[in-house]
């Protein structure tokens, strides 16, 4: 996890070339810590952080683009928060 995630940092295509289907996809705070550096990690994310709040509005946040990779039928579209902050 924290190679895949150096490496990511130091340049973001390497995201390119991390394993999609490895186990850290679904730890949220690798995600978390992914999406900061390249909102489009949000991708890749378990189902489950495709509809957590802080790790969708982190991925946002870096990249608008990752928008496409919410989780649209999550809870937090409910929460005027979320939707009107």
């Amino acid at each position: 996890k924290e190679f895949a995630l150096s490496m990511v940092k130091m340049q973001r295509i390497a995201l390119d070339y991390v394993d999609k289907k490895a186990a850290m996809w679904a730890d949220q705070d690798f995600v978390l810590r992914m999406v900061k550096v390249n909102g489009f990690a949000l991708e890749f994310a378990a189902d489950n952080l495709k509809q957590d709040k802080e790790v969708v509005l982190a991925a946002v946040r870096n990249r608008a683009d990752a928008f496409a990779y919410v989780d649209k039928g999550a809870d937090m579209w409910g929460q005027k928060d979320f939707v009107l902050p």
